[in-house]
């Protein structure tokens, strides 16, 4: 049988490539300004309920649960997911959030995720900030079938929120983006940016920053950090960066997690 060389060398660079995307110390190999990494096929504790959620950030961030979500093997391009039930108030938190007290301008999340029911109120993550009406949040969707970022003020003005028709389906796994910066020196060239599998589906300028007040991170339910607004659906991953991907960088993370969770990345992407 006769080998073709070239395309033996092919095959190698491209295994060695993609081997080294989905086992790298970072997602992507992107560790610059990593704060959060969670991933429901590492260091996750118990398995009806999840107990525990250790962050792979190096950061510290381990989130922990009284009432959890199910650890579900081989969901999703054979890895597991975390299903989280609204109606038994399924969440986990992490004790005093992952913001402390600081000042933050910029704050880029990557999430696996699929929602199960788009007529209610969904939390995929939310930590109280210290002013009046701000947040550091998704919600995704809300009743009214829009996915909201938060990221300083709220409302009463919504200068830190993005918000729009989240252009998804129930029962769908999708790659999330979620931007937002004081800059507009950005993957998008906007504040802030949502894009879905690749694509940017918002934008807008809105201004704002966020300062934490050492209050609890909560995935899966608490918007506005009490009881209520839990998430209906399942959360692969979980990847938060305080500060701007350069474009380079998102298309590593963005081909870290295609790659790896079997979903089809529409054509390169400039989002937030």
């Amino acid at each position: 049988m006769k080998i073709n060389l070239h395309k033996l060398q092919f095959l190698i660079v491209i295994f060695f490539i993609c081997s080294n995307q989905l086992y790298s110390q970072s997602p992507g190999n992107v560790s610059s300004n990593l704060h959060l990494w969670l991933k429901a096929d590492a260091d996750v504790t118990g398995v009806t309920p999840v107990t525990g959620w250790d962050d792979q950030s190096g950061n510290g961030y381990d989130a922990t649960a009284t009432i959890g979500p199910d650890l579900l093997t081989d969901r999703l391009n054979f890895n597991p997911t975390l299903n989280f039930v609204r109606s038994s108030s399924e969440f986990l938190q992490i004790t005093n959030g992952i913001l402390g007290s600081s000042l933050f301008t910029d704050a880029w999340v990557y999430v696996i995720s699929k929602t199960d029911n788009s007529s209610v109120e969904n939390t995929i993550f939310n930590e109280n900030l210290s002013g009046t009406n701000e947040g550091f949040n998704i919600l995704l969707t809300w009743s009214n079938a829009n996915t909201y970022y938060d990221f300083g003020h709220r409302y009463s003005p919504p200068t830190g929120r993005i918000s729009g028709s989240w252009s998804g389906s129930n029962g769908n796994y999708n790659l999330w983006t979620f931007g937002t910066s004081t800059s507009t020196s950005t993957p998008n060239g906007t504040r802030k940016a949502i894009s879905k599998d690749g694509a940017i589906i918002l934008s807008n300028d809105n201004n704002d920053n966020a300062t934490g007040n050492n209050n609890n991170f909560y995935i899966g339910g608490n918007y506005t950090g009490t009881n209520n607004y839990y998430f209906d659906g399942e959360i692969a991953e979980l990847i938060i960066y305080t500060g701007v991907p350069t474009v380079l960088e998102q298309e590593k993370i963005h081909s870290y997690l295609s790659i790896k969770y079997g979903i089809t990345k529409n054509s390169i992407d400039n989002a937030g």
